[in-house]
């Protein structure tokens, strides 16, 4: 893996001092991306009694569950708010 970053890094190295015209906007993109740290994500989210999950199934899950209650709520519509509205136009 290390020779493949290497040759990787070489042809980046490479492709910045190729020769022609408007090649400073690619040459700082690629030492951008060269040089730039990665982050990582976070990786965690909370169940609803606030307990840190971790494994990606009980992230996914949490994301099932959080989304289905959304779905699941009733709201209380206003029927006023419609009836200005269609008077309106």
């Amino acid at each position: 893996m290390k020779m493949a970053k290497k040759q990787w890094v070489e042809k980046q190295c490479k492709e910045i001092r190729k020769p022609g015209k408007n090649n400073s906007k690619k040459a700082y993109k690629i030492i951008k991306d060269l040089t730039q740290q990665k982050l990582s994500r976070a990786t965690t989210i909370q169940d609803k009694n606030g307990v840190y999950l971790t494994d990606e199934k009980d992230i996914t899950d949490r994301w099932i569950e959080y989304c289905s209650d959304l779905y699941k709520q009733k709201t209380q519509r206003d029927p006023n708010i419609i009836k200005s509205h269609d008077t309106q136009t």
